[in-house]
């Protein structure tokens, strides 16, 4: 189910959705977000965008992925009270030609180091940019890259660094991604016992808590 490096744990999931529809909503939701003469600013680095802030976007597209997402992480844990998912933590990345994302982990402000991240793509024209994961920010000795395709979401622990290389493609690259905090029940059981049986225990590679 789930794939480990040391302690490099994602899983990789073809997700049942009208892709393409999506794909032209996170667009069109990344140009309504633009700001005239800002374009510059992210000639290397995609600017990314919350999809919430529009609710027709979020009612109807958003919501679809979390709900795909909500059954793969059931399908991996058992359980569906173990992860969270706030309608604020996810946002939409269009990736022009040419564009890159730096090394970054999602562990920030209210996203905590027990946590999963994902990330899903609509479209990933070849030639646009794999995902990597590697344990530490200045290290190669544990890295893993994924080759996305088009539906593919990847589920990650949050902790883990990644990256995308640029984008070398002639076609825009998009993808959302999400944030997925851990609830009271999975910080108690792992608490009372870090060498317990839970699922997220053997999924996240010991991570400590």
């Amino acid at each position: 189910m789930f794939k480990p490096l040391n302690q490099l744990c994602y899983s990789e999931h073809q997700l049942a959705l009208d892709h393409d529809k999506i794909l032209s909503e996170v667009v069109m939701a990344k140009i309504k977000d633009d700001v005239p003469g800002d374009r510059e600013n992210y000639s290397i680095y995609p600017k990314s965008h919350t999809l919430f802030e529009d609710s027709n976007i979020y009612d109807h597209t958003a919501s679809a992925i979390l709900d795909a997402i909500q059954l793969e992480i059931i399908d991996i844990f058992g359980a569906e009270d173990y992860f969270l998912i706030d309608k604020e933590e996810i946002w939409g990345h269009v990736v022009e030609p040419g564009q890159q994302t730096t090394i970054h982990s999602h562990v920030c402000g209210a996203v905590k180091e027990i946590s999963l991240s994902f990330a899903y793509y609509p479209n990933h024209p070849t030639d646009s940019g794999d995902i990597i994961f590697q344990t530490q920010i200045n290290t190669n000795q544990y890295q893993a890259t994924v080759h996305p395709r088009k539906g593919m979401a990847i589920i990650f622990d949050s902790s883990i660094y990644h990256h995308t290389p640029a984008n070398c493609s002639k076609y825009t690259r998009v993808s959302v991604s999400g944030n997925l905090v851990a609830t009271p029940k999975l910080i108690e059981e792992l608490e009372r016992d870090v060498n317990c049986d839970n699922p997220y225990w053997k999924y996240s590679g010991n991570i400590n808590i």
